[in-house]
């Protein structure tokens, strides 16, 4: 019968990516202690610092971010609405012999 796979929440990756950067003890300490793999821990240490810039960003930084979403979803909208009429154009110039 295969093993399910753990599942850790926020808090606790957090918890010890936190001790993992404070360095007071190894990762093989700190992997121990909180019984996952070492790898573990580097894994969610580098995480943890790649998205350590998203707290200091500013709200205008956020809003900019959320917002080309949105536009991003109607340019590809409109591309494949622009495809779809060059298409039937083709098609209604190859009928006709123009």
């Amino acid at each position: 019968m295969p093993r399910k796979r753990r599942s850790f929440s926020a808090t606790f990756k957090s918890k010890v990516a936190l001790d993992a950067i404070k360095g007071l003890k190894t990762v093989s300490e700190i992997a121990k202690l909180h019984q996952v793999h070492p790898t573990q821990v580097v894994l969610w240490k580098r995480q943890l610092l790649e998205g350590v810039e998203a707290v200091f960003d500013g709200p205008a930084d956020r809003k900019d971010k959320a917002a080309d979403e949105p536009q991003t979803a109607e340019l590809y909208e409109q591309i494949g609405k622009l495809n779809m009429q060059l298409e039937w154009l083709k098609k209604k110039v190859a009928e006709n012999g123009l």
